[in-house]
């Protein structure tokens, strides 16, 4: 809408409230819309327009410009120098471990006695002959207590199984570190020692697997016999039978000539190859002759013997014949006890 006509509709709606007599108010009925033709009526000339000049403009903030950031030349690659590798070390392969019986690692000297009289082991007390002793038995009878006692089951039948439950915990109680099962099962006699592989392994688990915890256990002790199913061969029936055996040593005998030294140490080697790598006990072993014989066979054998690793106990049969002469050491004994 233009100006003038704005003027002219004002003017002429302010003349008639003017004139008008007072009249009860109307409710409010909003803006009325003036027409063109209602304002012609009226005639008044616009005002001068009054000039203003135009107001300048506002400044408009321009921030200065940021810096330009500086940028870091990019780097130059270049290759690392090579190193040159170290000279290699010519090591020689080490040795092959051994598949032969492993080490001993029972702690005292190897060196034992075998009696039938405890009082007859006096004369090799104090002495590296007497490190420990047995005597087919599960109970000392009068063995010096600073000697190592190891009982024995002699075999899986009531003479001997009677009181095999209360003595062996016994021993074990006052200082036994290991525990000997059946005394030559291979050798048939009158008093009906033989007992067959299978048998023996099912008594060994029945008499010996009971302490398997609390002490080191010996297989049967097996004879030198060379016949078909005894000694050593007896010994490898026993072992497969008894495969799910803990079995800690194997002990074995061995009887012969003075002059058979050399058979005696050959019999020794195979039983430690036939037993699995487990370390061998020679519990009985004597050349029989004069006791100046069986000295010369002893010096010759128990150096031979100490220096094996793998030959962890022995003892030479025994204290009451071959190793004393009355209260006093025999020619064998001596030998047996410096050698």
């Amino acid at each position: 809408m233009h100006l003038s006509n704005n003027i002219g509709s004002a003017l002429t709606v302010g003349a008639a409230l003017l004139c008008a007599t007072p009249a009860v108010a109307q409710p409010h009925q909003g803006p009325r819309h003036v027409h063109r033709r209602e304002a012609a009526q009226v005639y008044a000339p616009a005002p001068a327009p009054v000039y203003a000049p135009a107001p300048a403009p506002a400044p408009v903030y321009v921030p200065a410009p940021a810096p330009a950031p500086v940028v870091a030349p990019a780097p130059v690659y270049a290759p690392a120098a090579p190193v040159k590798p170290a000279a290699k070390v010519h090591k020689p392969a080490a040795p092959k471990k051994s598949k032969g019986p492993v080490k001993s690692t029972t702690s005292g000297g190897k060196r034992g006695l075998v009696y039938n009289d405890a009082s007859r082991t006096t004369p090799f007390l104090g002495g590296k002959a007497a490190s420990w002793a047995y005597n087919w038995e599960s109970l000392p009878n009068g063995l010096s207590p600073e000697v190592e006692y190891v009982p024995m089951l002699h075999g899986p039948f009531d003479r001997f199984t009677a009181n095999w439950k209360v003595n062996a915990p016994a021993c074990i109680a006052k200082g036994s570190k290991h525990l000997l099962a059946f005394n030559e099962p291979d050798f048939e006699t009158g008093e009906d020692y033989y007992i067959s592989p299978s048998d023996a392994a099912s008594s060994y688990k029945t008499y010996m697997h009971p302490y398997k915890s609390q002490v080191k256990l010996g297989a049967p002790s097996v004879t030198s016999q060379q016949a078909p199913g005894k000694g050593l061969e007896w010994l490898k029936s026993f072992l497969s039978a008894c495969s799910d055996c803990q079995i800690d040593f194997i002990p074995i005998h061995w009887y012969g000539q003075p002059e058979q030294a050399q058979m005696f140490k050959d019999h020794v080697a195979a039983a430690g190859k036939l037993g699995g790598n487990k370390p061998i006990w020679i519990t009985e072993f004597q050349a029989f002759g004069s006791s100046d014989q069986q000295a010369t066979f002893i010096a010759d054998v128990l150096p031979w013997l100490d220096s094996q690793p793998y030959v962890e106990r022995y003892s030479y049969f025994k204290v009451d014949d071959a190793l004393t002469s009355g209260s006093s050491k025999s020619p064998a004994g001596s030998a047996y006890a410096s050698s």
